[in-house]
């Protein structure tokens, strides 16, 4: 096997899982960045803002406006200057009549006597939905969406009835405030997500194993290159971490118990080979040895479903461009 030296400060969380102990090691957050998955809007520059809101709520078309900032381009007030348009609807929010009920509720008490009390309760529901369309300066569509939905307001007091109507009412005046710039802000993100370049965080935490019954030297010196990588991704070390990870799998023997490397070293050693291959950009092989470590191991990490998803999403992010 390769030996590997490498520097990094590390903060152990263990666990015991057969024959070795699994160290899961936090080491921090990787950036990486995030390619659009539409590049529609990669040779359009600058953008207006159109707000369509409704009649009684015309303070909330500077509110859309502000909102809407697509990241890497630069939105402009002379729609005549732009390169497109980001045109918002937002729709009235409506308010149902709210259903009153009181509650009794009767306590026994150790003397034997009973109190009662009473819980009161207004529950109503409200409607909401903003739609966002991209188009050129040709009128042409680029891009449709919307957010929209009917939630429950449901508010109680123990007090009076008085008081739970009184915060019913502040909750309904909360959301006719904010909702739009929420919804405004989510399509926003949504619009950042599908169209833009971002720099976008994974947190990295990798695997090491606790030398008890058998030595792993390579396995958590390999392991060491991933908190690099948090702060200054090298090349060189990760490839031959890589390296050092594959070598640890050709002893492979996951249904040996006892094995030097078992079931949970395989799906450690695997897992740990997809952080390294996404660190690199190398998303296909990434998602490929995270699938692999949980065939060894389900529960290899609380993050790997998502990270595996993560990496499918960049691959095809990066054969876009």
């Amino acid at each position: 096997m390769k030996t590997l030296l490498l520097l990094g400060s590390i903060i152990s969380l263990s666990t015991t899982a057969f024959a070795q102990k699994i160290q899961k090691e936090t080491f921090g957050d990787f950036t990486y960045t995030q390619t659009p998955s539409n590049l529609a809007l990669s040779e359009l520059e600058s953008y207006f803002v159109e707000a369509s809101v409704p009649s009684n709520d015309n303070y909330k078309v500077d509110e859309v406006r502000a909102t809407s900032n697509l990241t890497g381009h630069e939105k402009i007030m002379n729609r005549q200057n732009a390169t497109f348009v980001v045109k918002y609807t937002v729709y009235p929010t409506t308010f149902g009549t709210p259903e009153y009920n009181r509650q009794t509720n009767t306590r026994t008490n150790k003397d034997g006597t009973k109190t009662t009390t009473y819980t009161y309760t207004y529950k109503g529901h409200y409607t909401y939905k903003t739609a966002v369309m991209i188009y050129d300066m040709e009128g042409k569509t680029i891009h449709t969406d919307e957010i929209g939905s009917t939630k429950t307001i449901n508010k109680s007091s123990s007090k009076s009835a008085n008081a739970a109507n009184n915060l019913y009412k502040d909750k309904r005046e909360q959301i006719r405030r904010t909702v739009t710039k929420s919804t405004v802000k989510d399509l926003n993100k949504k619009l950042d997500d599908i169209f833009c370049t971002l720099q976008n965080k994974i947190q990295m935490r990798g695997i090491k194993i606790k030398e008890k019954k058998y030595e792993y030297p390579e396995f958590n010196a390999a392991t060491d290159a991933l908190t690099e990588a948090c702060t200054a991704p090298n090349e060189a070390n990760l490839k031959a971490a890589i390296a050092a990870w594959e070598g640890d799998l050709e002893e492979s023997d996951s249904e040996n118990r006892k094995a030097r490397v078992g079931k949970n070293v395989t799906a450690g050693a695997y897992y740990n080979i997809a952080l390294a291959y996404f660190a690199l950009g190398e998303y296909a092989k990434s998602e490929e040895a995270f699938n692999k470590a949980t065939e060894f191991d389900k529960n290899v990490t609380i993050m790997h479903q998502v990270l595996a998803k993560t990496a499918a999403d960049m691959e095809m992010r990066k054969q876009l461009q």
